[in-house]
């Protein structure tokens, strides 16, 4: 990030940030600092555009949508935690340097210890000498032994270690790529994945769809109940879609209520019965409020189906399931579309 604004400038920017944390009760942590002030300076268009399309839909922000567009945003990887990691890794590399150099140093002297009695022996081989050789050689040895054995132990302590780590890194990966509400994949996840199936359909000559997803008049809900009710509907809505889909499909949070699922080896008609399924079920749900079991309104949801052309780019195909969403919404939504021709 790159900023040259006026002192001026910068200083009515910090109004507008401070006002926009206040408005939205947000902590006015770093994160949050830099997400608002991005979005109050118009400095980054698509992330200006991410904050207003949730403002629109959810009247304000809150920490965990925050907490999303700075992932999306501003963050490649879990920076500080893979920092960590790297930090940890140089560490064992040093210790193994250095007690392979030190072993290896025992060893040389001991190779050089062998040599000099051999030199001994060729020019006086008496029998005292020999003794002496031979409590020399036993000493030598017995030391040169310890040092590779402390090498071997040091060694089996430092796989125990690399292992744990690799263990831990793949949790880091993993909580990465999950969105925390759902605990579905997450929009970064999608990227990759479908960079993924598009190079396997291209080499195997298949196909496969895609679903955009979005549950109808969720900002009415989120008014007339609050954003935790929402909440606890998207994470309702999260977990019908999982359920609804096969082990080799996969079900992504794509931001604030709209989902996405990807369809692999699964033509256009397939999908379209794929998301009939999904919005049905999500249609029969009876929601109610705790404690006071007070009902919820009915939650359906609308559609958008596209399946992979040649040539596509992952933005094509995704364009093309939103486009087809958009045509549910428009024609009354709880229901599927499917892209045009």
């Amino acid at each position: 990030m790159i900023y040259n604004e006026s002192i001026s400038i910068a200083k009515e920017n910090l109004k507008k940030t401070l006002a926009f944390i206040a408005a939205n009760k947000l902590s006015p942590n770093p994160i949050s600092y830099t997400v608002c002030y991005e979005y109050v300076s118009g400095k980054n268009l698509a992330l200006s555009a991410e904050v207003q399309r949730r403002l629109e839909n959810w009247n304000r922000i809150d920490s965990l949508v925050v907490q999303e567009i700075y992932e999306q945003f501003f963050v490649e990887e879990s920076d500080e935690r893979s920092g960590e990691f790297c930090r940890a890794v140089e560490n064992i590399l040093k210790e193994i340097l250095q007690h392979i150099t030190t072993s290896d140093s025992g060893i040389k002297e001991y190779g050089t210890i062998l040599e000099q009695h051999l030199n001994v022996l060729k020019s006086n081989p008496n029998p005292d000498v020999l003794k002496d050789i031979v409590i020399d050689l036993a000493k030598s040895t017995h030391e040169a032994s310890k040092a590779a054995s402390s090498l071997q132990h040091y060694l089996q302590k430092v796989q125990e270690e690399a292992n744990s780590l690799r263990v831990q890194l793949e949790l880091l990966r993993e909580e990465a790529s999950i969105d925390m509400l759902t605990g579905l994949l997450n929009r970064k996840s999608l990227d990759h994945m479908l960079v993924e199936t598009m190079e396997k359909t291209v080499v195997e000559k298949g196909i496969f769809s895609l679903l955009m997803l979005d549950i109808d008049h969720f900002k009415h809900v989120n008014d007339q109940y609050g954003h935790l009710i929402g909440d606890e509907i998207i994470k309702h809505v999260g977990q019908c879609i999982k359920e609804c889909i096969r082990g080799t499909d996969v079900a992504v949070r794509y931001g604030g209520e709209e989902f996405t699922v990807l369809l692999p080896a699964t033509s256009i008609d397939g999908a379209t019965k794929v998301a009939e399924t999904i919005r049905s079920t999500i249609e029969k749900l009876n929601l109610v409020r705790k404690p006071n079991n007070e009902k919820l309104p009915k939650i359906t949801i609308s559609i958008g189906v596209s399946s992979y052309k040649e040539n596509d780019g992952k933005q094509d195909i995704i364009e093309r399931a939103d486009k087809a969403l958009y045509k549910s919404k428009q024609s009354g939504r709880n229901r599927v579309s499917i892209e045009s021709d």
